[in-house]
């Protein structure tokens, strides 16, 4: 009896040793679970913090005026003038939140500017300050309306307004620009066959020697613009494709041949002849015979420059635009680096709205120019004889 009451007092201490050691396991995974949510909520919470004071230092907010400011320079980049912007702001209603606008603009665009172009350019600029920007566009009429909203101040809402109206009172003043290249023949075919495969709008110069038949190849396959150069020499001028007291059967075989080879060509170029000279006005109706166009040399600038290239090229345009030259041609040679540099650089100027086509393209407009205004003179005559 006493055994079994000693047993009994064994086992219950044995049981609460196991209760105490179970408990002790409990506290102390309890204790390490807490020491883990501590350091998970000093990681976390000091992540967060580190974020919200990176937001804050990149969400500072642009003064009223730099905003102006810089609105009227991306509406510049466009070719869009300065008397057709109105401030709105004077117009406006006097309302709650007049007031507190820093800007109202309504912008005139020409027809032949796109409005999302323009609202593009604009929403780079203002996401860049830290502004949001909500644009509207009006189905029908395919006008914008801009919205631009504080992003650091909830209350205050709206701040600034950019209407875009498409205006045929309005005309950008364009040019039309021809980038003729002349070194096709001397690249590589690889780096002949990157430019001709571009995206771009120019023409090129057929090359004409027998051993060059590959690159011309290439340039018709492509279904380039090309044109035709040829020289004008005197009699000792052996290598000149017309020459002084040449015989007419001769230079009439020769343009044949060059018509039948190359029936798709844009024009064909004579330099050193004067072709308002009697033999000029001879080789000028053989070609148009064959439905071809002659033109002087003097209509092409020629563009040849050792270095800076792109540079130069970029410069003589504005040069001639800005002296009223509204149709350039020019004549360079460029290898394929120098030709990717020039495009990358024009892009300012077709914002602006210079139109870079290819010579085709220019003589075909210029024809039709040409022929409207004389319809027009025509009418007039009409009008006043009647």
């Amino acid at each position: 009896m006493i055994k079994l009451q000693d047993k009994q007092k064994d086992n219950t201490k044995s049981r609460e040793t196991d209760r105490a050691g179970i408990s002790g396991k409990k506290m102390m995974l309890a204790l390490v679970l807490f020491i883990a949510a501590l350091l998970l909520g000093y990681y976390f919470f000091s992540g967060s913090k580190s974020d919200e004071i990176h937001h804050e230092v990149n969400g500072v907010l642009p003064q009223p005026a730099e905003v102006v400011a810089g609105i009227d320079s991306v509406l510049k980049v466009f070719g869009i003038e300065s008397k057709w912007v109105i401030d709105g702001k004077d117009n406006l209603k006097k309302a709650k939140t007049s007031s507190q606008l820093w800007f109202s603009k309504e912008v005139k665009l020409p027809p032949d500017l796109p409005a999302m172009n323009v609202n593009l350019g604009l929403t780079s600029f203002l996401t860049d300050k830290n502004l949001k920007v909500k644009t509207v566009e009006d189905p029908r009429t395919k006008n914008l309306t801009i919205d631009v909203l504080n992003s650091g101040d909830s209350l205050r809402g709206k701040i600034g307004e950019i209407r875009l109206s498409y205006s045929d009172s309005v005309k950008r003043k364009t040019t039309d620009v021809c980038i003729i290249l002349d070194s096709l023949e001397y690249l590589s075919i690889a780096d002949a066959e990157k430019i001709l495969d571009s995206g771009e709008e120019f023409s090129v110069m057929m090359p004409l020697r027998n051993d060059k038949a590959d690159y011309q190849s290439i340039i018709t396959d492509r279904k380039r613009d090309f044109l035709i150069e040829l020289t004008y020499g005197n009699e000792e001028s052996f290598e000149a494709d017309f020459r002084d007291g040449m015989n007419q059967k001769e230079w009439r075989s020769k343009i044949r041949s060059l018509c039948l080879s190359f029936p798709s060509a844009s024009g064909i170029i004579i330099s050193g002849k004067d072709l308002s000279s009697e033999f000029g006005k001879n080789i000028t109706e053989e070609f148009e015979k064959f439905g071809q166009k002659v033109f002087a040399d003097t209509s092409f600038s020629s563009a040849s420059y050792e270095s800076a290239k792109a540079d130069n090229i970029i410069s003589d345009i504005n040069s001639k635009n800005n002296s009223g030259i509204r149709n350039i041609l020019m004549i360079t040679s460029l290898n394929f680096s120098e030709f990717e540099e020039l495009i990358r650089k024009t892009q300012p100027l077709r914002l602006k709205g210079y139109r870079f086509s290819d010579f085709g393209d220019i003589t075909r407009k210029t024809a039709q120019v040409s022929k409207a205004d004389s319809t027009s003179a025509s009418s007039v005559k009409i009008q006043k004889k009647k």
